[in-house]
C-alpha cells in the first residue's frame, strides 16, 4: 500500500502508480531534496562567512601590534567575502523558491486526500511564509496540519514528533538571533574605516 506521506510528496523515493490525483509527486519530492540541498548549501556558505570575519579580526589584531599585513591577503579576503555574499543570497532565494513551491504542491495533494476542510489553501499555504507577523505563527500550524493529513488515519491523533513541533520556532529564534547579531556587527563601511586607521 502508499503511505499518505509519499502521496504528499513528503516520502522518498515518490510511488508512481498512484492515481494522478496526486499531482507532480515526482517533482514534489525533488522539491523537497533541493531545499535540503539548499540549506545545507547555505551553512557551508554562513560557515565560511564566519571565518572570513574571523580572518578580518586577526588582520587587525596583527597590524595593531605592528606586524606586517599583505594587501594581497586583504584584497584575497575582500573578494572572496563579496563572492560568498552573492552567492548566500543566490541560494537563498533559490531555496526559497523550491521550498514555497514544495509547500504549494504539498497542500495542494494534502486537499486531494479528502480528509475534511483544512484550514490552509494552497496559496494561503505560501502567504504564510510571506506576510509579516502572520509568518511567526501560520508555518508552525500549517507545518501541524501537513502531519496530521500525511498520517494513516488510525495515528491522526498521535503527537507530532518534535522536529515538526518545533522546527519553525527555531527557525524564527535564529532569524531574531541574526537580525540582533548584525545590528551589533560593524558594516563593511565602518571595517573598512577600521582599517584604514591602523594602516594609515
Amino acid at each position: 500500500s502508499v503511505g499518505p506521506a509519499t502521496q504528499l510528496g513528503v516520502g522518498w523515493p515518490p510511488n508512481y502508480s498512484y492515481p494522478l490525483r496526486f499531482r507532480l509527486t515526482k517533482t514534489t519530492a525533488v522539491l523537497a531534496r533541493w531545499t535540503v540541498h539548499g540549506i545545507w548549501v547555505s551553512i557551508v556558505i554562513d560557515g565560511l562567512l564566519i571565518v572570513s570575519q574571523l580572518l578580518f579580526a586577526h588582520l587587525l589584531s596583527l597590524e595593531e601590534s605592528g606586524g606586517s599585513v599583505s594587501e594581497t591577503m586583504i584584497s584575497i579576503r575582500e573578494h572572496g567575502e563579496t563572492l560568498l555574499n552573492v552567492s548566500a543570497i543566490l541560494v537563498y532565494v533559490l531555496t526559497g523558491i523550491a521550498f514555497l513551491t514544495w509547500v504549494y504542491r504539498t497542500t495542494e495533494n494534502a486537499h486531494s486526500l479528502n480528509r475534511g476542510q483544512l484550514e490552509f489553501s494552497p496559496h494561503w499555504a505560501v502567504a504564510a511564509f510571506l506576510i509579516p507577523l502572520l509568518n511567526l505563527v501560520a508555518p508552525h500550524r500549517l507545518a501541524l496540519e501537513l502531519w496530521r493529513t500525511s498520517r494513516p488515519e488510525f495515528e491522526v491523533a498521535a503527537p507530532a514528533p518534535p522536529a515538526v513541533r518545533w522546527w519553525w520556532p527555531i527557525a524564527v529564534l535564529s532569524q531574531i538571533g541574526g537580525y540582533l547579531a548584525y545590528r551589533n556587527f560593524p558594516s563593511q563601511e565602518e571595517r573598512y574605516h577600521a582599517w584604514e586607521a591602523y594602516v594609515g
